[in-house]
């Protein structure tokens, strides 16, 4: 048996038994870790919010037979205003689940638990959820090794100088008109929406979120952003989903 101390966030909660839950870390140094946490869900037991959904804490584990089990914990902090507020806490529950499909298990992902600490305090602060989200999916692909290009045409090579540019979801950048911008899977976007993907490409983490769009911006920047991210992980997210059928 070994010992481990680490702050962690938790990023799935699934109760089992009578009292007991199992719960999906991402924590520092370490990784995406699955934690068995016996009785925390019994009356008055002092782990328990430790242990809940997108809880921050700083948690004691032990291993045994290789498998992490909780041993104690004491929360950091709680993001409880993401309780009152429906879309505050399904973004946060989708960028949770791009966290699952990104980091590996045991794989320390430490930039990334900070951008995802980042995106929940400004969640929880009531930010604009639509933007912090697609922030932090950009983020998180460019954290991952993919990086899109977003100086020139990936196809020819030809830096842009007007005000229109296209995205492409399968060269992965710009291009530009002459080498297919405005066909098939390319989406046309404004210099606001351009020069908010650059900055976030190129941010410190703690930086990513500080700065506002138009609307249109907001709107191109926030498609491009999900796009990138179901590239990235092959995948397309269906969290959100629920929400647009909310606002109908």
């Amino acid at each position: 048996m070994s010992f481990v101390n680490t702050k962690a966030i938790v990023v799935r909660a699934s109760d089992t038994g009578e009292g007991d839950r199992v719960i999906t870390l991402i924590a520092k140094g370490i990784g995406k870790i699955n934690v068995y946490a016996g009785g925390v869900r019994k009356t008055k037991n002092k782990n328990s919010a430790a242990t809940d959904i997108f809880a921050y804490s700083d948690f004691n584990l032990y291993v045994q037979s290789g498998k992490y089990r909780l041993n104690s914990a004491e929360i950091i902090e709680s993001f409880y205003n993401l309780r009152n507020d429906i879309f505050a806490i399904t973004y946060a529950s989708h960028c949770a689940e791009i966290m699952m499909d990104i980091v590996q298990e045991e794989q320390p992902a430490d930039d990334m638990l900070l951008l995802y600490l980042c995106a929940m305090y400004m969640l929880s602060e009531g930010a604009d959820p639509e933007l912090i989200t697609a922030c932090f999916e950009l983020k998180a692909a460019c954290l991952s090794g993919f990086t899109p290009r977003l100086r020139s045409c990936v196809k020819c090579g030809a830096l842009f100088d007007e005000s229109n540019y296209y995205y492409s979801v399968e060269d992965f950048g710009l291009v530009c008109r002459e080498c297919g911008g405005g066909e098939g899977r390319t989406f046309s976007m404004g210099e606001g929406c351009l020069r908010a993907m650059q900055y976030v490409a190129a941010s410190e983490i703690r930086k990513t979120f500080k700065f506002t769009l138009d609307d249109i911006s907001k709107l191109q920047f926030v498609h491009i952003c999900r796009k990138i991210i179901e590239k990235v992980n092959e995948k397309e997210y269906q969290k959100l989903n629920y929400l647009k059928k909310l606002k109908e």
